[in-house]
Formats: structure tokens, sequence, C-alpha cells
């Protein structure tokens, strides 16, 4: 306790002792027949000291709510950074899943091989897009509407079988780009705002041709299992791709990835 509340203590103990010791010295030396009517006034010593003893007891319950009081917001504070602390940790545990997901994609893609090329990695994709969209510009037109584009490409079996083999042939690429997305929709470690954040992040890590792949892979619906065909990009992103990203050429110097 701290200094004030021992003189408080030793004030208070002076003044009652001081109270009484008058109360006594005067007394005494009244006559005994005369005492029983001087003691009566005794009381106002009573009174008075069960006076200052309501109001301590005011006193004490003022302080003890603002101490508790005080103790509430120093607990308040404390949740709220403990939640914040949690949240933080929640978030880290988040993102060293979802980084690690996208460095995995990115050595899947680095070491991508098809047995016809001689070169490996992006090249790959690349190349395999500007073939991808030479076939589509001899099957449907820019100008078709995207239904119409859809169903031109999904009844020529002979593109719809070579891009199937493509998706299995990059599968381990496609396969982390899945893993990220779904990572991203069912963990509960983040709010939704913060899940759309990573998955614009995923989206704008993407290059031209990869995201062409995707968005082609998309539009047909490969594989068939459409709960794996939505987490290749969400609806609401594939919808901003604009159809012409199945038209749009490539610079000639791709070619020089030739087989």
């Amino acid at each position: 306790m701290d200094k004030k509340f021992w003189i408080s203590i030793g004030v208070s103990v002076i003044f009652i002792g001081t109270t009484l010791f008058f109360n006594w010295y005067f007394l005494s030396d009244i006559d005994i027949n005369e005492k029983g009517a001087y003691g009566d006034l005794y009381g106002f010593s009573n009174t008075l000291f069960s006076g200052l003893a309501f109001v301590g007891v005011i006193a004490a319950i003022i302080i003890q709510s603002k101490e508790l009081k005080l103790q509430r917001d120093e607990l308040r504070d404390t949740r709220a950074e403990f939640e914040q602390q949690n949240s933080t940790l929640r978030k880290q545990a988040f993102e060293n899943t979802f980084f690690e997901l996208q460095s995995q994609k990115r050595n899947a893609l680095n070491s991508m091989n098809i047995q016809k090329y001689t070169f490996e990695g992006p090249a790959v994709i690349i190349n395999e897009s500007y073939e991808l969209r030479k076939k589509i510009n001899n099957i449907a037109l820019p100008d078709d509407s995207i239904s119409e584009i859809k169903k031109k490409l999904i009844d020529n079996s002979d593109f719809v079988n070579h891009t199937t083999s493509l998706y299995n042939e990059l599968s381990n690429w496609v396969k982390c780009h899945i893993n990220s997305q779904f990572l991203i929709k069912t963990t509960p470690l983040i709010s939704n705002r913060e899940k759309a954040f990573y998955e614009q992040l995923v989206f704008n890590q993407l290059s031209e041709s990869e995201l062409f792949f995707i968005y082609l892979v998309r539009l047909l619906e490969i594989p068939k299992d459409k709960n794996v065909v939505t987490l290749l990009i969400r609806k609401t992103l594939f919808l901003k791709v604009n159809k012409k990203i199945l038209f749009q050429p490539y610079s000639l110097t791709i070619t020089s990835f030739g087989k």
C-alpha cells in the first residue's frame, strides 16, 4: 500500500484517540450524580464514529468500483491484444502454406517437360498456347458469342482431346494451382475479404499464356468434375476475362521455341 494510505490510517487513529481522551477527561472531573446526564453527550462520539464508518464504507465501495473498472479495462485490452496476436498467428499459418504452394507451383512450371519439345519450363506453355490459338482460329470466329465459341470447340473432338491430353501433361502445375485455390476457399484462418485478396493475387500472378490455358480449360469444363473446374478460376474472375484472349496472337518470336 502507498504512503497516503498509512498517513490516512495514522490521522484517523489520532483523531479517534483524541476524541475518546477528551470524553474521558471531561467526564472524570464531574460529580458522579451528574455523570449520567453528561454521559449522554458521549453518544455524540458514537454518532460521529458511525457516520465516519459509513463514509468509509462508501469511499471503499467507490474505490473498489474504480479498481474493478480498471481491471475490466485491462482485461478488455489484454483480450483485444490476444485476439490481434491470434489473428496474426492464424494469418501467418495460412501464408506459410499459401506461399509454399506458390513455390511448388513455380517449380512445377519451371520443370515442365513435354517430350515433343527440346525445351522445358514456361516456354512449353507459351508454345502450347500459341498452337491452341491457331487451332481456335480455324474453328471459331472472334465475332462469335462466348456460347457459340464454346459449342464449336466442344463439338470439335480433336481439339477437346488435344486440350485434355495437354491438361493431363501439365497436371503437376495445374494441381498446385488448384490446391492454392482450394486452400483459399476452405481456410478458416482468414476473413472473406482476405480470401478475395489472395484469389486476386493468384490471378494476377498468372502469365498471359497461363491465364489463356486456364480460361480455355475452364470454358471447356476440363476436367468434368465441376468442383475442380471452379477452382481453376473463380467465376467472377472468369467473367472478367474477355473472350478475345482466345484469339489474341503472340509475337512471332515465340515460334523460336519450335519443335
